[in-house]
């Protein structure tokens, strides 16, 4: 009979047994407490995020006042403050404000725009915008407490300024500009270029005098008037407006918007002497002389006083057009001549004599006045646009250039 096998019992073998506790391996309790405890670590490596870096931005202020130019309001800044807050919550930044005249703005007054608590960003918006509040309270401080030197305004010194601000590339970069917009330091004296157009005036400044302000968004006060200053009539407004606008384009600068202060007040004491920029001509009667036999009849049309600046809209309603037009129809009435011709001029500006861009403006100046004829007083007449080649007598940079003349050809009885 054969014996059990002493490995099993009841036909089942059995579990051997080891002869000491760490031949077995770990422990279960062992393994369950190493478990939960990476368990711990990872999700603490899941939870956790860096603070955010901040973007440093850079936000500019740069203001330009002399003895005829209002000294700024905290409303005039309205913007720049907003600015300040959405850069300090979003990680901060720099505020740099730059003053000045005639001679180029410089630096008056620097602030970081990181509100820090215990080291880390203040993340209670309250408290961040008493902080910003104050940074700002101080930069207009300094505005008013700073040195201002340089007779007149230098516009080109101006945006220099912002470009000497310029932060690392894609950072925010913010800027607020304040002045009477008013230039008379060359190469940007508005004294001289307002006798042309706008856009064709800016394209012929020196590049020295344009700098690349590519990722700048820029808002634009305009400051009110005082001292020897006389208000702006509606054509030198409506120059100076279409010039910042493509002054500003050449830039590259983002213009977020353009607006006038329009506040009553004085300048800044201490500030220095302004020069004050003459208006363009108020639209007047430029009426000839009775008609003459055999002689053409002319009747010339201002353009600065009667067109907005770069293009063939009227300043005002077509009741400045009337005095002239009535004196044409006249003369026409008598039955003396033969045929009317209209024709557009720009002053000589331009790169090139005979760019398409102003031969074009010239005739649509002139098609405004043809129109108004053939639909008030049913009269006929041809439209002509010249370019700078073909100008009138006298500096081909004058005033007088931009004009349409509109010629009554004589019936001759030879």
């Amino acid at each position: 009979m054969t014996k059990p096998n002493r490995k099993t019992r009841r036909g089942r073998t059995q579990r051997p047994r080891y002869t000491s506790r760490a031949a077995r391996g770990p422990a279960i309790w062992k393994i369950a407490l190493g478990g939960l405890a990476a368990l711990a670590v990872a999700s603490a490596l899941f939870l956790w995020k860096p603070w955010p870096a901040p973007t440093e931005g850079q936000l500019s202020l740069v203001v330009q006042l002399d003895s005829n130019t209002i000294s700024p309001a905290p409303a005039d800044f309205s913007e720049l403050a907003d600015a300040a807050k959405s850069m300090a919550a979003s990680g901060g930044g720099e505020l740099t404000v730059h003053i000045g005249a005639g001679d180029r703005p410089s630096v008056a007054y620097t602030h970081s725009l990181t509100v820090l608590r215990d080291g880390r960003p203040e993340a209670d918006p309250r408290l961040r915008g008493e902080a910003i509040d104050a940074i700002v309270t101080d930069a207009l401080a300094a505005v008013e407490s700073a040195t201002y030197t340089g007779i007149g305004q230098s516009l080109d010194g101006l945006l220099w300024s912002f470009a000497d601000d310029r932060p690392a590339e894609g950072m925010p970069w913010v800027g607020t500009a304040y002045s009477s917009s008013l230039p008379v330091v060359d190469p940007v004296d508005i004294r001289e270029l307002m006798k042309g157009e706008p856009a064709a005036v800016v394209a012929l400044l020196p590049p020295s005098s344009i700098p690349d302000l590519t990722g700048l968004q820029l808002t634009w006060v305009i400051a009110g008037s005082t001292g020897t200053q006389s208000p702006l009539n509606v054509a030198t407004a409506q120059w100076r407006l279409a010039f910042l606008t493509a002054y500003i384009e050449a830039t590259h600068a983002e213009l977020v918007s353009i607006r006038e202060s329009n506040r009553q007040g004085a300048a800044l004491p201490g500030t220095p002497a302004g020069v004050p920029v003459d208006n363009l001509a108020d639209p007047t009667p430029n009426l000839p002389e009775p008609p003459k036999p055999e002689q053409a009849y002319v009747v010339t049309f201002d353009n600065p006083a009667t067109f907005a600046p770069d293009t063939d809209q009227l300043l005002t309603d077509a009741s400045v057009l009337r005095p002239e037009l009535d004196a044409l129809a006249a003369a026409w009435a008598t039955g003396n001549y033969s045929s009317i011709r209209c024709y557009g001029r720009v002053a000589g500006f331009s790169a090139s004599p005979g760019l398409p861009e102003d031969i074009a403006l010239s005739l649509a100046r002139a098609r405004v006045i043809t129109t108004w004829l053939k639909t008030e007083y049913s009269i006929d007449a041809n439209a002509v646009g010249l370019g700078q080649d073909s100008p009138l007598p006298g500096d081909p940079r004058g005033a007088h250039q931009r004009s349409v003349i509109c010629e009554a050809t004589p019936i001759t009885t030879h």
